[in-house]
């Protein structure tokens, strides 16, 4: 008899577990996603920069440990493979093809819009002799130019334009500009989920170093954009006290202290005969100490309701900012407000920007 109640208790604990699992909502980010990274229709005059574009973004999606990233030399040995050959040429049927066939299941398009690099003239530094001559501006002066003499300037200007043609006159403050589009396109269906453009500029050094500079400021702004396409979604596990455990950890490339937002459960309605869901409200903010392998811990750190198991945590794109007011007054006739605004208050080191106003009397009543 003892037999058989262990043997239907295992049985009843291994049902719990089960409809415990189907349970977790399927909108939860609990794995890597395949992407591919191909560069769009770009001219031809522009496939050396596309490269070095792709290069980046590759890079930068594998840094931020949420994609599992196909880049294109993986993509050329499977077309080899098939027989088949990659042109750079790409458009949105081929993406189609070739991510399925790489098994991806989205792919990130970038396409060069613009990208220029010209010398511009450097800002010119005033001397004392020329603010001093500014100061003279009052004083006109007279030209008594002939006609042969401008004759002879202008031919000598129009002689060394054209001498200079095709030379840089500022090689070492050099412009440079690139603007992209990128797209994200879902290989299943076809469709471009999302894009935006990024545009990144730098002037300053020669040609090779400010496409660097300018490249850099690319990846840092690409960085953040694409985090937005795969934000973290997850859930309270385990709480206890103001520590609750969430179900992600540094398999989605967390690190410790990002800040989550929590939010109570979604409620299902009827309206007019149709089941509509009613997302949850914010009821508090955790911050990420000790981040695991597929769990992670955090404090709470503000809150407005209780928070309970399977709540709903969602990584917050930019850190809260916080603002604080101090109202002072004495005997009715001095006053004093003061206002201060936080930039990411959860922080180590944090930024504040702080302002007074107010009056006071003195001892003649003004």
């Amino acid at each position: 008899m003892v037999r058989y109640f262990k043997l239907f208790q295992s049985l009843i604990i291994f049902v719990i577990s089960y409809v415990m699992a189907e349970q977790l909502d399927h909108s939860l980010t609990l794995e890597k996603k395949s992407v591919a990274i191909l560069p769009g229709q770009n001219p031809e005059n522009l496939k050396a920069i596309s490269r070095k574009i792709t290069s980046i973004v590759a890079a930068k999606a594998v840094e931020l440990g949420r994609f599992n990233v196909i880049d294109r030399t993986q993509i050329e040995s499977i077309l080899a493979e098939q027989k088949r050959q990659l042109s750079g040429m790409i458009d949105e049927n081929q993406i189609v093809e070739i991510g399925n066939l790489a098994a991806a299941d989205q792919a990130l398009i970038v396409k060069i819009i613009t990208f220029g690099q010209r010398g511009v003239p450097p800002p010119k530094k005033e001397t004392k002799k020329e603010e001093g001559e500014e100061g003279k501006k009052g004083e006109k002066k007279e030209y008594d130019e002939s006609l042969y003499e401008w004759i002879i300037k202008e031919s000598v200007t129009a002689g060394l334009q054209k001498t200079l043609e095709g030379v840089e006159l500022y090689p070492n403050n050099i412009q440079t500009i690139i603007k992209t589009e990128v797209g994200l396109l879902n290989i299943e269906s076809g469709v471009l989920e999302r894009n935006f453009h990024i545009t990144a500029s730098y002037t300053g050094g020669n040609t090779t170093a400010s496409l660097s500079s300018a490249l850099n400021i690319f990846g840092w702004q690409f960085s953040r954009k694409l985090r937005e396409f795969y934000l973290i979604a997850s859930e309270v596990i385990e709480k206890e006290g103001n520590k609750i455990t969430i179900l992600t950890g540094s398999d989605m490339g967390l690190d410790e202290g990002t800040i989550f937002e929590v939010n109570s459960l979604d409620e299902e309605k009827i309206y007019k005969g149709r089941v509509i869901t009613m997302p949850g409200n914010p009821i508090a903010l955790a911050k990420l100490t000790n981040v695991g392998k597929n769990t992670s811990s955090a404090e709470i750190i503000r809150q407005w309701k209780e928070v309970k198991t399977g709540h709903g945590v969602n990584e917050m794109i930019y850190d809260p900012t916080a603002t604080e007011y101090e109202i002072k007054t004495r005997n009715g006739s001095n006053f004093t407000l003061n206002a201060k605004l936080w930039w990411s208050p959860f922080k180590k080191i944090t930024t504040a920007v702080t302002g007074e106003i107010g009056t006071i009397k003195d001892m003649r009543g003004e």
